[in-house]
């Protein structure tokens, strides 16, 4: 059996060191031949992390990690002829301030640009971000935009409007420089927890296709029925039998835990991190529940005076 990625986001790491993957890139294939702006929300720890890295490895032509996927040929294709990438993970600068926010991420603009051994003039966000882009545009012809957690910046902080409307203005001054840069850029996939659409911070980005509730993407993150029986059958049978119980009633229970995700209306998706958990500890949890990562759901409830609800995942002395 092949390891289990368990708290593996890197697509690189997964494909060279054999951890078993579930091929999704069908989906990015789809992707690019029939648009080049996406937005995808999806809960924490869905596999929003690990798309974006895998889209990278699929612009920058590491065609070897892409044997035997459905993006083998696509990804031959840019092994010839690869894309430059910026990706940028919000959830890794600090949240404390507006101040904080606007420091790091021109932190992580002038990170980028010494990788690629550029010098950037002026000092704003705009300034900085839109020369980088330019200059790559100049030096390597159209570029690829990715960015993970695009939202993180403003759930830290949904219960002080003021901190809140700061933050807001610091990332539209960075994610305005995509919509004034658009003719550099080859191809944008951003990706959140939710989508603010009366806060104006993706406002800016008229020409983004959200792909969150669409049915040709339902499958894009999670695990269907069939996959889990096609990718870890063998881990099925492995824990079945540690539990000392029968397959088909060990699917039956990762049915009842865990298939309670739907994107698209129509295709029921398992939780990634819980199915894996499951199969690893051959036993049944609320793996993915995390007080953290759900603070601003709980928050929200206790301010609204939502008493009455049930957050799946959520257990009763969380509320």
């Amino acid at each position: 059996m092949q390891p289990l990625p368990i708290g593996l986001q890197d697509f690189v790491q997964i494909r060279e060191d054999n951890f078993l993957y579930v091929d999704k890139t069908a989906h990015f294939v789809r992707m690019y031949r029939e648009g080049r702006r996406y937005f995808l929300a999806r809960p924490r720890r869905f596999g929003k992390s690990l798309a974006i890295s895998t889209l990278q490895a699929l612009f920058q032509g590491r065609a070897d990690l892409f044997t035997g996927l459905a993006a083998q040929d696509l990804a031959n294709v840019f092994a010839k002829t690869p894309l430059p990438v910026l990706t940028f993970d919000l959830s890794n600068i600090s949240t404390r301030s507006a101040q904080a926010v606007e420091r790091d991420l021109l932190s992580e603009i002038d990170r980028r640009a010494q990788k690629w051994h550029i010098e950037l003039c002026g000092e704003s966000i705009e300034q900085k971000f839109s020369a980088l882009i330019e200059k790559i545009f100049e030096r390597d012809g159209c570029l690829v935009i990715l960015i993970d957690e695009y939202d993180k910046p403003i759930l830290d902080h949904l219960n002080n409007n003021k901190v809140i409307t700061e933050i807001r203005e610091v990332l539209r001054s960075f994610y305005t420089t995509l919509k004034s840069c658009d003719q550099y850029i080859k191809f944008i996939f951003i990706t959140g927890t939710s989508k603010f659409s009366n806060t104006g911070l993706l406002s800016t980005l008229n020409n983004l296709l959200d792909i969150s509730f669409a049915s040709k993407y339902g499958e894009l993150t999670g695990f269907t029925k069939n996959e889990i029986k096609e990718y870890f059958g063998a881990c099925i049978v492995a824990s079945a039998k540690r539990m000392s119980i029968d397959v088909q009633y060990f699917l039956d229970l990762i049915r009842h835990y865990y298939d309670g995700y739907s994107f698209d209306n129509k295709t029921k998706v398992y939780n990634p991190l819980s199915i894996m958990l499951c199969l690893e500890n051959a036993d049944f949890d609320s793996y993915c529940y995390d007080y953290e990562s759900s603070s601003f759901i709980i928050q929200y409830m206790r301010n609204n005076n939502l008493d009455n609800v049930v957050v799946v995942g959520l257990p009763p002395e969380a509320l």
